[in-house]
């Protein structure tokens, strides 16, 4: 396929971006990403030149530092530029889904400012993958989902979710009841608990307090919800829906999308499950063969 003949971001990135000032508040970002159902915002200057970005995860590592920045003002009142990531990654409308595919996943994100001679849109995971799915429609599950599966009951403890995804280096568990999946947990889920806890119990007047742990550092992460009265079914997303390996990719990635799903368990012919597909492992179907 030759280059003039090869997709753009341009189209079929997302618009608007949704965007942010430095000087704005925290609150301002939290309501946002909630009610646009997004987990990173595009930083802008007054000339709406985007200037950097900010994440669930980056307010998330902000609030785990052991300064504790809530003891000398409202979480609410934190400004953005504090928080926000140092480097903008972004991307030109002429760069190919491929080089986007990279960016994202070699950088374990899943949006990109697009941005020309001003910022564009947001081109994201979802928008990939939607063009995969319609660029290799007889793709099958089988062929990019994930056959490492790791497992935890609906009764588990949050704390002991936290350590299995840990443990096994993973993002996505599938939650069982019975023996069946019934739904998913990411990090994102978590990361979104532990901020709400976070802000909720601090505009309460809640003191928040800071222990350092002799446990590596990745161990650290969400250790204000590891002991709040939560279960694995309490902060999964809640899902029946299953795919089979030899489904096509298209089913999955339409069951994600209409159930606001960033991963699906996937069973075999025998009702057992196989693995766990997600918009990584559509995404990198792009990596493999250049558009």
């Amino acid at each position: 396929m030759s280059t003039e003949e090869r997709t753009t971001v341009s189209s079929v990135m997302s618009t608007p971006a949704y965007v942010v000032m430095p000087d704005e508040p925290l609150s301002r970002v939290r309501n946002l990403m909630l009610k646009h159902r997004v987990s990173r915002l595009v930083v802008v200057d007054e000339n709406r030149t985007p200037v950097g970005v900010i994440t669930h995860m980056d307010i998330l590592n902000h609030l785990n530092k052991p300064d504790a920045p809530w003891r000398r003002r409202p979480v609410d009142s934190i400004p953005v530029r504090n928080v926000m990531s140092d480097g903008l990654i972004k991307i030109h409308g002429s760069a190919t889904l491929h080089q986007a595919a990279e960016l994202m996943l070699e950088n374990g994100i899943r949006g990109l400012p697009v941005v020309n001679d001003v910022l564009e849109g947001m081109i994201t995971l979802q928008d990939l993958t939607g063009y995969v799915v319609r660029a290799y429609p007889d793709l099958l599950v089988r062929d990019v989902m994930d056959s490492f599966v790791v497992s935890v009951h609906t009764h588990h403890s949050v704390s002991h979710v936290i350590e299995t995804m840990q443990q096994n280096d993973v993002d996505v568990v599938v939650v069982r009841d019975g023996g069946l999946p019934v739904g998913v947990i990411t990090s994102t889920n978590l990361a979104l608990l532990e901020l709400t806890k976070l802000i909720e119990d601090v505009s309460k007047g809640m003191e928040v307090k800071m222990v350092r742990r002799d446990v590596p550092a990745g161990k650290k992460r969400y250790r204000y919800i590891r002991d709040v009265h939560l279960v694995a079914e309490d902060i999964m997303s809640k899902t029946m829906v299953v795919v089979h390996s030899n489904e096509h990719v298209s089913v999955a990635w339409e069951f994600m999308v209409s159930e606001n799903l960033p991963a699906l368990p996937v069973m075999d012919e025998h009702e057992e499950p196989c693995g766990v597909i997600s918009y990584e492992d559509i995404a990198r179907i792009l990596i493999k063969e250049e558009v």
